[in-house]
């Protein structure tokens, strides 16, 4: 039955996610009227939530967690966040003691080959029918070379570039057929920092870049060639040591903030002006004391 419902409508839901895996959903519509009325997230929110995601009615949602293990969930299987509601209710799948969700994408069209990066810049690609497979019989899906190291972002292999992303704005382009079969090495961390985001370019192309203070600059790749293969230092995107994420630039899109408190927020990304060179940015927002802890792109025509 929540199937049919779910095709019932083709409005998106935004997904909220924690790190112990509950989740719920909530329509687009109605994350608007609570941004714009500055309300917080109905019910009483967990501890630790932190990730946000614009999902389609048909689509499917891919988790991985700290252990390199993956999870699916179709969207129409996530409870419904409204008043009343208690997250503590909102259970996803299990998790073993010290595991924890650390990469999410939802998908409508997956792809042939998946490129997983760690928080440690090791990147690796799984052709999906294997990948799969794999995840189905609840097996371990990637294990980086790194010691401690988890698997932070999971995007479309098939085509183009990889542009890695870290905390302290360093990126680095290459080829996502460069990656070696056990996988890459993708670029040299300083110890404290790590990799935040990735993002797959079919060719030069413009970004948004934006941080948990408010703060985003929009860049044109064209200026950012990709390397003959991984590993490098990385090169400045922003001046910044609070990055929270990297998507394509479309000046008619919203960027949709969650803050520490459980807050909503809608910025227009047409007000984000295009730097040359790596900068500071523009204050895209204002949080005070409530930084952002999550933020995802709310393309043109899906709602806003």
């Amino acid at each position: 039955q929540t199937i049919l419902d779910s095709k019932t409508t083709t409005e998106p839901s935004i997904v909220l996610l924690t790190d112990q895996l509950r989740l719920a959903r909530m329509p687009l519509s109605q994350v608007q009227q609570l941004a714009r009325k500055e309300r917080p997230l109905p019910g009483k929110a967990p501890s630790r939530l932190g990730r946000l995601l614009l999902a389609r009615p048909d689509a499917e949602l891919l988790l991985l967690t700290s252990q390199g293990r993956g999870h699916k969930i179709l969207l129409a299987d996530v409870p419904p966040l409204v008043e009343g509601s208690d997250w503590l209710s909102a259970e996803g799948p299990g998790l073993a003691p010290g595991e924890w969700l650390t990469a999410a994408v939802a998908v409508t069209k997956p792809p042939r080959f998946w490129t997983v990066v760690t928080r440690r810049g090791f990147v690796r690609q799984f052709l999906r029918i294997r990948f799969d497979r794999q995840l189905a019989q609840g097996d371990r899906l990637i294990e980086s070379p790194i010691r401690n190291d988890v698997p932070v972002a999971i995007v479309n292999g098939d085509e183009g570039d990889l542009l890695v992303l870290t905390r302290w704005g360093k990126g680095v382009r290459f080829s996502h057929r460069v990656i070696e079969g056990q996988g890459s090495i993708a670029l040299e961390l300083e110890p404290d920092d790590e990799v935040v985001a990735a993002l797959p370019l079919l060719s030069d192309t413009q970004i948004l870049v934006v941080t948990a203070a408010g703060f985003a600059v929009w860049r044109d790749t064209a200026k950012f060639k990709a390397r003959s293969k991984p590993g490098s230092t990385g090169k400045g995107l922003i001046q910044a040591f609070d990055v929270l994420g990297v998507f394509p630039h479309e000046p008619e899109a919203h960027l949709l903030y969650l803050t520490y408190s459980g807050k909503l927020a809608f910025v227009p990304v047409a007000d984000i002006p295009l730097y040359t060179q790596s900068r500071k940015g523009s204050r895209a927002r204002t949080f005070d004391r409530d930084p952002a802890v999550a933020v995802t792109l709310v393309p043109p025509g899906a709602g806003t």
